[in-house]
Order: structure tokens, then C-alpha cells, then sequence
């Protein structure tokens, strides 16, 4: 994971930027990657591991907005939700879970407060369900096409790595494809947390997502730069190392 010292680089070179990046706070910053679709990246202190960058998503149509996956904390939630709400004049209407750790849906009881349909894999839901912890409103097996505002959304479970529940976002007429924690940065020299990973079935899902996926173009990790589709070969790779 990436630490806040090597964030601003990671804001910078991570992704084209069509526009000046946005300091929301001193805990959560938009990118823009191109006219309605953002990377945000919110700043969180994990233990063992410090202050830690992560990503989500955030799509905005015809003033409403989706997002993938919240800040790791209430509060830095918030913050996103006003800013989107008071100065990108958008409703957020949607927002869809990547798996039951914190830094996808830490704030999730707060935007359901605020009456945003909350989506997740049905795996996501069962922890959710066992762990005591808030659980989406909508629950998908294996897959979930919808539409927002015009634009196709895909949803896809295609097996456990970073957890068990772990699923994708592609956007198919950007060709964006958010991996999350399942898929690992180039500057990643390991897996990071491994505590709730699957190892045997890492590798297989990442085949998967190659398979499915072949056309992305922009493809989001959890944390660090994001890429193209040289962040899957790298993160089977780290698989391969770790194994040895």
C-alpha cells in the first residue's frame, strides 16, 4: 500500500489529467480521468501500516453520481459526499461495494442514510451479514449490468484474491476497469495485506479478469498508480514470488 509520503507522485503520474486535480481536503482529492469520471483518493492510518492512499471511483451524469467504493472512514465520506453534492451539483444516487474491508465501505451507512442505493457481490453481503456490519440494499451473484444515466456499468464476481468476496467494475465505453484490492500497482513490491486473501484462487480470478476484460484501457487498483492491463501480469507475478 501506499503511504502519504508517496502520494503526490501517485497523483500526478497515476492517471492523465484533463483537468487540475482537486484538493477536497487534506484527506480526500479528486482526478479527474477524463469529462465525468474521477479517481478519488482518500487518505486513511491503518495499523502496521500508516497513513495509506486508496482509491475509488466516482462517475457523474446529468447531475447524478455513482461511486465505487467509499473512503475508509466516515468522516473523509462526508467530505467527498458534500463536495460532490455542493460543488459538482450532483446527486449521489449509487454506490457500488468492492469487498467487506473498510476501505470500500467504511462509509457506507451514511450515504444509505441519504437514500443511496447501495450495491455489492452476495458474498460482500453474507460477512456483512455474519460480521455484524451494514449490508447493501442490492446483492448479485455472479454478475450485474446496469445502467447509469446512459452509460453501461458491468459488475462482475469472478472469484476471491485480496478476499473471497472481491469483485470488478468495468466500464465498457470507457474501458475502464477498477480492480481494487485485487489487482496490485507496478510500484507494489508484494501483496500488501494478505490476512483475508484467498492465494489459491488469486491468480486463477486474475486469469479471469485478463480474459474478460481484454479491452481495458485505464485500470484502477485499490491503492497505488493506476495502469493498463501490465497491472494484472504484474500482480500474478507477485503471486508467483510470493509462493516462492
Amino acid at each position: 500500500m501506499p503511504t502519504f509520503a508517496t502520494f503526490l507522485l501517485l497523483l500526478f503520474f497515476g492517471l492523465p489529467a484533463f483537468t487540475q486535480n482537486i484538493k477536497i481536503s487534506d484527506h480526500v482529492f479528486l482526478s479527474p480521468i477524463n469529462e465525468h469520471t474521477y479517481l478519488h483518493v482518500s487518505f486513511h492510518e491503518f495499523e502496521g501500516f500508516g497513513k495509506v492512499a486508496s482509491n475509488g471511483l466516482l462517475v457523474i451524469k446529468n447531475g447524478k453520481a455513482l461511486l465505487v467504493d467509499t473512503p475508509a472512514d466516515e468522516p473523509t465520506t462526508i467530505e467527498l459526499y458534500d463536495y460532490i453534492t455542493s460543488e459538482l451539483n450532483a446527486q449521489v444516487t449509487t454506490l457500488i461495494i468492492g469487498h467487506y474491508h473498510a476501505d470500500c465501505m467504511a462509509g457506507m451507512p451514511f450515504l444509505q442514510e441519504k437514500g443511496v442505493e447501495t450495491i455489492s457481490g452476495s458474498k460482500t453481503s453474507s460477512i456483512c451479514k455474519n460480521t455484524g456490519k451494514a449490508q447493501s440494499q442490492r446483492k448479485f451473484k455472479k454478475a450485474l449490468n446496469f445502467d447509469f444515466e446512459g452509460s453501461k456499468v458491468d459488475c462482475r464476481y469472478l472469484g476471491g484474491g485480496h478476499t473471497e468476496d472481491n469483485i470488478v467494475v468495468y466500464l465498457p465505453e470507457e474501458k475502464i476497469l477498477f480492480g481494487g484490492c485485487l489487482v496490485k500497482s507496478l510500484s507494489s513490491k508484494n501483496l500488501g495485506n494478505t490476512e483475508d486473501a484467498d492465494l489459491k484462487a488469486w491468480p486463477k480470478t486474475l486469469n479471469k479478469v485478463e480474459k474478460t476484460f481484454p479491452m481495458s484501457k485505464i485500470v484502477i487498483p485499490g491503492h497505488g498508480r493506476s495502469g493498463g492491463m501490465d497491472l494484472i501480469l504484474h500482480s500474478m507475478d507477485l503471486l508467483k514470488n510470493h509462493k516462492k
